[in-house]
């Protein structure tokens, strides 16, 4: 039986995706006993997010359906989900109302009367960032091909996370080169319904456009 006396309790669990039939029964009931478990913890962590890390899709659906924000902090879920590539919890989280290019942060209220507000130059660095870091950032960054095609073919717009990845001050994970390719050819299309109406002559682009 877990105690419920934090999000964090339910962690080694939901970071499993191997999560048995009366471990989630368990969950909704505990969810349903005690709302607070669907808030952020004090790292700003939730439920959702962890599930979605693994693409825990049994623990995600029954966090939905007990009511878990899927928009908390702009997304942070579906960034935690293309952040490690697990294309079905993206599709999940995309369905459930987040925006495929949320910026995963929770937005700033500015008091107009603070001293110590940001300055016109850094709100421009601020909103630039969160153009920049998408969930489709992450899947370039670490070469999620096949998440990117969902995110692309859902609408993410690539011109962002493309300008932070040229600038080349970013970590790349092996296999970069296949999804820099794909971004290549979505980019010179102009977007993914272009890309995906052009005639292909080689077979696996052909397939491409089938996923």
């Amino acid at each position: 039986m877990f105690i419920c006396n934090g999000p964090h309790r339910f962690y080694p669990s939901l970071r499993s995706p191997d999560y048995v039939p009366y471990d989630t029964s368990q969950l909704a009931d505990s969810l349903r006993n005690h709302p607070v478990l669907l808030t952020a913890d004090h790292d700003g962590k939730t439920l959702l997010a962890i599930a979605a890390e693994v693409g825990n899709l049994d623990a995600m659906r029954v966090l939905l359906d007990c009511g878990a924000d899927p928009l908390v902090s702009d997304g942070s879920a579906l960034h935690q989900a293309a952040f490690f590539g697990q294309t079905a919890a993206v599709e999940l989280l995309l369905d459930a109302g987040v925006h495929v290019d949320c910026s995963g942060q929770p937005a700033v209220v500015e008091d107009p009367d603070d001293p110590d507000a940001p300055s016109a130059e850094e709100r421009a660095a601020e909103e630039l960032s969160r153009r920049q870091y998408t969930p489709l950032t992450w899947t370039i960054l670490y070469s999620h091909y096949d998440t990117a095609i969902l995110l692309l073919r859902r609408g993410a717009a690539f011109e962002g996370p493309l300008s932070l990845v040229r600038e080349g001050n970013n970590h790349r994970e092996p296999g970069y080169e296949r999804v820099d390719a794909l971004l290549a050819d979505v980019e010179a299309a102009g977007s993914w319904a272009a890309y995906a109406r052009e005639p292909r002559r080689d077979a696996h682009r052909q397939a491409l456009c089938s996923h």
